[in-house]
């Protein structure tokens, strides 16, 4: 396929943050791994549901692993979960959401940890090559979006900014709105 050929993102180690649905004033970060192999790119995203830093308490992990596609641009992250679940993701960014160089952010269609259908607000971030992958893996869990290892761009990704024309994603649950707009029975 023209669309499978290695694409243009550096390889190495993100960070993929977004909303954490369960509490606003918390975001999940993610450490996504790109690495670029037999003119194909592939990813493994890391998550691990955790306070971010503790070694501790960890409440839920998963490893997704897939293929990097590009077209005019735009990239297309298809994953399927390694942990057991098989359930598969799409991670989608755009050329219109370039935020700096080393960020962009995009829409990402997953299940959440009760493995309901969600759309939200995605951020990945690059981090580097070489030895930062394992630091990458391990700073993974959750943060206060408030955290000042949040980058302000990404902290503006996940808040509506009242008078502002730009369209912004809050964590949506297809499950939880059919729920609420079915008549009690």
């Amino acid at each position: 396929l023209e669309t499978s050929r290695t694409v243009k993102l550096k390889e190495g180690a993100y960070f993929m943050y977004y909303p954490w649905r369960r509490d606003p004033q918390l975001c999940a970060r993610a450490a996504i791994i790109i690495r670029h192999r037999n003119d194909l790119t592939h990813f493994s995203r890391f998550l691990k549901i955790r306070l971010a830093g503790d070694n501790q308490k960890l409440y839920y992990q998963a490893k997704h692993d897939g293929l990097v596609f590009e077209t005019e641009n735009s990239h297309y992250f298809v994953g399927r979960n390694a942990s057991g679940f098989g359930d598969v993701s799409l991670l989608s960014f755009g050329p219109s959401n370039q935020l700096r160089k080393d960020l962009m952010s995009g829409i990402a269609l997953v299940k959440d940890t009760r493995a309901d259908p969600v759309a939200l607000r995605v951020v990945l971030e690059f981090q580097g090559g070489g030895s930062i992958v394992r630091r990458t893996i391990k700073a993974a869990g959750l943060l206060s979006s408030s955290d000042p290892t949040v980058p302000e761009e990404v902290r503006r990704c996940f808040a509506i900014t009242p008078g502002l024309n730009v369209p912004q994603l809050r964590p949506y649950s297809m499950i939880d709105d059919i729920y609420t707009q079915s008549p009690a029975v």
